[in-house]
C-alpha cells in the first residue's frame, strides 16, 4: 500500500518554506498530514470539513478553522465533525517532514505567537507545543 505522504512527493518543496507550491501541496491532497502536524504543535482539535469534499483542518483557540492557506472563513455549505488523532494514523508516516511547514504556517499567520488552549501533548517524551507561546494578539 502506498503511504499517504511519500518523501518523493515533496521533491519540489523546500523544508519550512511556505511558498505557493507548499500551500497547494498541503491544502489540496495532503491536508491530513498538515492538520495532524498543527494538532501536535498546538493541541488544537482536528476537524473534518465536508460534503463538497473531505478536508482536514484544525480549529484554532477561538473557533476559526486553519489549514496551510491560513484561517478559513466559516462556510454554510460545510458540515464539520471532530476527528480524533487516532483516526489520522494513516497521516502519521513521515510527519517529521511536515513539521517545518506546519511551524511556518503558525509563524506566518500568528506572528506574535500562540497560546495553546490546553496543555501540550507529549510524544516520545518530547514536548510538542509551539515554541513561542506568548500571547494571542492575532486579529482575524
Amino acid at each position: 500500500m502506498k503511504p499517504y505522504l511519500n518523501p518523493a512527493d515533496m521533491a519540489g518543496l523546500t523544508p519550512g518554506v511556505l511558498d505557493e507550491a507548499a500551500v497547494e501541496f498541503f491544502a489540496n491532497g495532503h491536508c491530513a498530514s498538515m492538520a495532524l502536524a498543527l494538532h501536535r504543535l498546538t493541541g488544537w482539535q482536528i476537524v473534518r470539513m465536508r460534503p463538497l469534499w473531505t478536508h482536514a483542518v484544525v480549529r484554532c483557540q477561538y473557533g476559526r478553522l486553519l489549514d496551510a492557506r491560513g484561517p478559513l472563513p466559516e462556510l454554510d455549505q460545510w458540515a464539520l465533525s471532530d476527528l480524533s488523532p487516532a483516526a489520522m494514523l494513516y497521516a502519521e508516516e513521515h510527519l517529521d517532514l511536515v513539521m517545518p511547514f506546519a511551524k511556518a504556517v503558525l509563524e506566518r499567520h500568528f506572528p506574535d505567537g500562540i497560546t495553546p488552549f490546553r496543555l501540550p501533548q507529549t510524544l516520545r517524551g518530547q514536548q510538542l507545543a509551539f515554541p513561542f507561546a506568548r500571547g494571542w494578539d492575532y486579529d482575524f
